[in-house]
Formats: C-alpha cells, sequence, structure tokens
C-alpha cells in the first residue's frame, strides 16, 4: 500500500483501503485522519465507511482507557 499511496497520493480507494488496515491495528487517529481526507473526496464512499471516523467508537474508548496509568498523575491542592 505504501508505493501504491506514493504513486496515487489522493486515491480515494487507496486512503480507503489503508484507513481500515489502520483501523484493524487499532490505529484510531491515523484511520480518521485518511477518513477526513475520503470524506472531502467522497462523501456518498464515506458514509458507508463512517466507523472509520470512530471519535466516540466504543473500541477507540477502550482503547484509550487502558492507556490510562501510561502517564504521571497530575496532583492537586485537594483545598480546590
Amino acid at each position: 500500500l505504501g508505493s501504491a499511496l506514493q504513486e496515487s497520493p489522493d486515491s480515494t480507494a487507496i486512503n480507503l483501503v489503508l484507513a481500515q488496515c489502520y483501523y484493524e491495528e487499532l490505529e484510531f487517529i491515523k484511520a480518521g485522519n485518511l477518513f477526513v481526507k475520503i470524506n472531502s473526496k467522497a462523501p456518498e464512499l464515506a458514509l458507508k465507511f463512517a466507523y472509520l471516523a470512530s471519535p466516540g467508537d466504543e473500541r477507540d474508548s477502550i482503547v484509550r482507557a487502558s492507556g490510562a496509568g501510561e502517564e504521571q498523575p497530575i496532583f492537586w491542592d485537594s483545598k480546590e
């Protein structure tokens, strides 16, 4: 897909397949970014694959929740 994308970076079909691959690999931000590109070029096609946008998708929420311990905790004054 990488070489096909280099040759035709604006191809809706290539971007759609790549977005689906990213989605299956749990790379929701990458999939969503490509979805925006697909939606701008082919909105009717994008409607059929709206799950790729995934901002509120359950899988996205699960992945984000699973990374909760990856960042340092934020402390605040208990009087606030």
